[in-house]
């Protein structure tokens, strides 16, 4: 019986010893993280601060964050303390572009229903973003939409010669197996011309949505 209790013992002090080192070892590994991610440089530029003053004046709430650089990559860095359960932004609703599951196309004059019924999830907070981008100054996000960027590069849009650069096979298959119409850029806009002149979805179902 003693024999039995002392390998109980034992057992139960590598537990807690094998318990020990996994947590130690997770946050050396957070610890590690933290150490290697660029320190975030703060963007105060005049159109972020106009679009900080627009979020605020329509109930966007995110005292504790700000725009900030983080080695090129753009994102929110905390500007104080952040404890557990603190609310770290909170946007109404009714300003937010939301997307339910199996939710039928709001915008049908704009983009094909069709299109729309077997398009991704991303594919159609595409087209809620250019449906909001042809309101123009109309939209009540004009603000926000302004402070995108106006060209987004990706494999997508690459030729094959330039596809045979990355030398990775798997992604070049997965481009490559993109439907053409998907892959197509956006059609030239005449000078002078606003992108809501010059650009007419419901001809094309998926000009420029991908």
């Amino acid at each position: 019986m003693q024999s039995l209790q002392s390998r109980l013992q034992h057992h139960q002090g590598r537990a807690r010893c094998s318990q020990h080192n996994s947590r130690h070892s997770r946050r050396s590994l957070a610890c590690l993280a933290a150490k290697q991610q660029s320190p975030p440089v703060y963007i105060g530029d005049k159109q972020t601060a106009g679009l900080l003053e627009w979020a605020k004046s329509i109930g966007i709430q995110l005292e504790r964050l700000a725009p900030a650089e983080f080695g090129g990559l753009r994102g929110l860095a905390a500007t104080a303390g952040i404890k557990a359960d603190d609310i770290l932004i909170s946007v109404p609703r009714q300003r937010a572009i939301t997307l339910a599951p199996k939710q039928k196309c709001p915008c049908p004059e704009f983009i094909d229903a069709g299109f729309w019924a077997g398009a991704p999830w991303f594919a159609k907070i595409g087209v809620l973003l250019l449906h909001e981008q042809q309101k123009g100054d109309a939209s009540p996000l004009s603000t926000y939409i302004r402070s995108l960027p106006s060209a987004v590069d990706s494999p997508v849009t690459w030729s094959d010669q330039q596809l045979q650069l990355l030398q990775y096979p798997h992604l070049q298959q997965q481009v490559r197996a993109t439907p053409p119409r998907r892959r197509a850029r956006p059609p030239h806009r005449p000078r002078g011309t606003s992108p809501q002149a010059a650009w007419r979805p419901p001809s094309c179902p998926t000009h420029g949505a991908c």
